[in-house]
């Protein structure tokens, strides 16, 4: 039986060659229009992950030059610069890159699928301190993986999200997980945007799973995957192809 590090190595090259330059697009909150300024400062290169990474927003914001512009970010790293300002690394949507903001200059922050309005800074700050507002590891990992199979090609059904809160439901009530639990996990999943990394990421953590949940995850997210691509009663050649990389990636984890 393969190692821990082999089965990672095995299930990262697998990623690598099917997902390395896919990422979920959230979408312009409603009654919203995306816009960028006229000069964008220097982009930066992709940043290691924290604990918030694949967390988006709808950001109006107002950079160090003046310039307004309404954007659509997906968090990487949160962090305070030494003056005390938070900072976050962030792949920004209408540029195509990554940039920093920071969100004392944000005039707004809303929820890309709601259109409600957050507090930029406290958001900022929560997120930086606790991560994603899941209150179990596996329920994360599983979230961010059934959201990038449902919209990672661009296109989202209304089933296909039921079938991740079917998911999420499922998983709760075999690991005992309380209402409030699941209640905040599926507010929290309809706000991820992950791409490839976050992914592989999250695959790595329910390859670490304690040895008693592990096939268990695997399986709700096995069943879950095959549920999602169903969804809209067409099977796309592309859902085909990521549904057996899957199937393979979650033999690796079976063990």
């Amino acid at each position: 039986m393969p190692n821990a590090v082999e089965s990672w190595r095995s299930l990262k090259e697998i990623v690598d060659q099917a997902w390395a330059d896919k990422r979920v697009v959230p979408p312009v909150p409603p009654s919203r229009r995306s816009t960028r300024p006229r000069s964008d400062e220097a982009a930066l290169k992709d940043l290691s992950r924290s604990k918030a990474s694949s967390w988006s927003a709808f950001i109006q914001y107002t950079d160090r030059t003046g310039q307004e512009s309404c954007r659509r970010i997906t968090a990487t790293k949160i962090w305070r610069q030494v003056g005390g300002n938070l900072v976050i690394g962030a792949f920004c949507h209408e540029a195509g890159a990554y940039r920093e903001f920071r969100p004392d200059r944000m005039r707004e922050m809303v929820d890309c699928q709601t259109g409600e309005c957050l507090d930029p800074i406290a958001t900022t700050e929560g997120l930086k301190r606790s991560g994603l507002p899941f209150t179990d590891r596996g329920m994360e990992a599983l979230a961010k993986i059934l959201v990038f199979m449902t919209r990672c090609d661009g296109h989202a059904h209304p089933l296909e999200y039921e079938s991740i809160d079917r998911a999420l439901t499922s998983y709760a009530l075999r690991c005992d997980g309380e209402t409030e639990d699941v209640e905040l996990a599926l507010a929290t999943s309809h706000r991820l945007a992950p791409d490839g990394t976050d992914f592989a990421l999250a695959l790595k953590m329910v390859l670490r799973s304690p040895p008693e949940r592990r096939k268990m995850v695997a399986d709700i997210c096995g069943r879950a995957c095959g549920d999602v691509v169903h969804a809209d009663g067409h099977l796309h050649d592309a859902e085909l192809h990521w549904g057996n990389a899957v199937d393979e990636c979650l033999r690796i984890i079976r063990g």
